[in-house]
């Protein structure tokens, strides 16, 4: 457990090890989906970044007409040969039925790209809110409350859910928690705070003493030399 006083640091014996690699996780989801989108406009060399906001200005525009980087007819040139060595060339509309699908597969891709991309920076900032250290008492009280750990008419009982909190589940532990009753239910995680309050008190309890061992023979001598005198 971290001794108050102790600066505070990124690491196992921190207690500050899952939560930050979490947030990393989180921040490469948010980075792979904002780098695709470049990545896909590189690759199809058709502003791929503006095409989802080109939609949906057109949509807001009276005169509606999809934007298509993908165009449907094109030009195509082709020669017939006459007799002799005529060689005529024609050109001509063609029609890329190919590429309607294509318009539709790319533009769900775009959304969905930017989709994961806020959810993920939504995500990222609720975590990063939740990290705080006067959420994480809140949370724990809320749990000790509700099985009834909790005395308020103690005045030792802030003292005590500061140093539970802060020394002994610390910024993982609060994490882990929060973890299992996302996938679990209240009760479940109340159980748990319970099981863990309790086994931090029996831990600030000073150990037992004892008496030296003494044998009976140095008892029985002792006893016959209190009673002479």
């Amino acid at each position: 457990m971290r001794k108050p006083g102790k600066p505070l640091g990124v690491g196992k014996r921190f207690g500050s090890f899952l939560l930050p690699m979490y947030l990393i996780v989180k921040l490469l989801y948010i980075a792979n989906a904002i780098g695709l989108i470049f990545l896909m406009d590189k690759f199809l060399g058709i502003d791929f970044v503006n095409y989802g906001s080109d939609i949906v200005k057109s949509v807001q525009d009276s005169d509606y007409k999809m934007p298509s980087r993908f165009p449907y007819v094109t030009l195509c040139d082709f020669f017939i040969r006459r007799t002799g060595h005529n060689v005529q060339r024609y050109t001509i509309h063609c029609v890329l039925p190919a590429n309607i699908f294509n318009e539709k597969c790319f533009m769900f891709l775009w959304f969905w790209l930017v989709f994961v991309a806020a959810a993920s920076t939504i995500g990222l900032i609720l975590w990063l809110f939740t990290a705080c250290s006067g959420v994480n008492m809140s949370f724990t009280k809320k749990y000790l409350g509700i099985m009834g750990r909790l005395d308020n008419r103690d005045r030792d009982t802030d003292h005590l859910l500061h140093s539970f909190v802060h020394e002994y589940l610390r910024q993982d532990g609060i994490f882990c928690m929060r973890l299992v009753i996302k996938n679990t239910n209240d009760a479940i995680g109340g159980e748990i705070f319970a099981a863990c309050w309790d086994h931090f008190l029996l831990s600030r309890k000073p150990p037992p003493t004892f008496e030296p061992y003494a044998s009976p023979t140095k008892l029985l001598r002792q006893s016959k030399i209190e009673q002479a005198l």
